[in-house]
């Protein structure tokens, strides 16, 4: 079950979902700029980045959605994030390498992402953020990966694909 939290203006998503046909009245909406979070998320962030971030930077900082939904989830509000979309990767993960951080133990940080086809799922990892990689760094995202899907109900069996053989991407 999934009860998700929109971000940001307020009248603006209600605009558009009205334009698109949605029905969002049961959908929390929270605005960054307004949300009465806002301190309390400021003084986590600036906790959390030790003398990287000002308050007032903080402040500034969690105007931005991708960075206010990184600190709902890293202060127990969320379990998760999605976005992308109408944001690009960098500033999607951006966020979260420097409040969640990487998994103890795991040296690469890289992305998953959901393929739905029928009755079929499936999850890609690392399509995204590490664009070359040593055999070791492929083996540890193919097996993060699989755990991944284990925790989504999924049961894993990992190929490996390759995006460019010898430049040709160029």
């Amino acid at each position: 079950y999934v009860s998700p939290i929109l971000l940001g203006n307020e009248s603006n998503i209600k605009a558009l979902a009205s334009d698109k046909g949605l029905e969002i009245s049961d959908l929390e909406i929270i605005d960054p700029e307004t949300s009465e979070l806002k301190q309390e998320l400021v003084t986590a962030f600036v906790e959390r980045r030790k003398g990287k971030a000002t308050e007032e930077q903080a402040q500034e900082m969690l105007k931005d959605v991708n960075y206010f939904g990184t600190m709902l989830v890293y202060t127990g509000k969320a379990e998760g994030l999605v976005s992308g979309a109408a944001h690009s990767t960098g500033d999607t993960v951006r966020p979260a390498l420097q409040i969640i951080k990487t998994k103890l133990g795991v040296s690469k940080t890289s992305g998953i992402f959901f393929m739905i086809k029928d009755d079929k799922q499936y999850i890609f990892g690392d399509c995204a953020i590490n664009p070359t990689l040593e055999a070791q760094d492929l083996a540890e995202i193919a097996v993060e990966s699989a755990k991944s899907a284990k925790s989504f109900g999924i049961s894993p069996r990992v190929a490996m694909l390759s995006f460019s053989t010898k430049g040709s991407a160029k």
